[in-house]
């Protein structure tokens, strides 16, 4: 895990944080390693369906620049 990525998630404000609070939530859920594998994802919200246009038309698709 990268300070980048631990800040990307936006849990935290740094990558000791990150550490210490997933540290702390593996260890009461099954167990924690300091050398166990994390699988890190990124997703990005292409359309909120459901968020209705507003009054001045403004669609709910991010790729929409008026939205």
């Amino acid at each position: 895990m990268t300070e980048a990525m631990a800040l990307a998630e936006g849990e935290d404000d740094s990558l000791d944080a990150w550490r210490k609070g997933h540290g702390s939530y593996f260890k009461r859920n099954g167990g924690f390693s300091p050398d166990m594998q994390i699988v890190w994802e990124r997703f990005i919200l292409i359309e909120d369906l459901g968020r209705e246009d507003d009054a001045l038309g403004h669609s709910s698709s991010l790729t929409d620049p008026a939205a």
